[in-house]
């Protein structure tokens, strides 16, 4: 019973787990494309959840106003999310428009 238990929890876990990367490849392509709406629509969820690309790139997004109006102070927002995991182009992108002022 315990073991039966354990495996529909692992089940959960995995079935939980997959959204965290399942729009980012799809927002990847999407914003090599152009296309702005599409990005945000598969990005934007995985940024929520935690996902450091998709973070770095939504703050890419506001701060260029590509999909989201440009908001720095969102766009700093999601950066530092970003960087804060580690993304290292999310640090450098933040040095960059620490030293821009």
């Amino acid at each position: 019973m315990r073991r039966d238990w354990i495996r529909w929890m692992v089940v959960l876990a995995l079935l939980r787990a997959v959204p965290l990367v399942a729009g980012v490849p799809e927002g990847l392509d999407a914003l090599k494309r152009g296309d702005y709406p599409a990005a945000v629509r598969e990005l934007r969820g995985p940024a929520e959840r935690g996902d450091a690309e998709a973070q770095y790139r939504v703050g890419l997004m506001y701060e260029f106003g590509k999909g989201y109006p440009r908001d720095m102070q969102q766009a700093l927002s999601w950066l530092r999310r970003a960087g804060t995991q580690g993304h290292t182009g999310a640090q450098v992108e933040l040095g960059v428009l620490h030293s821009g002022g």
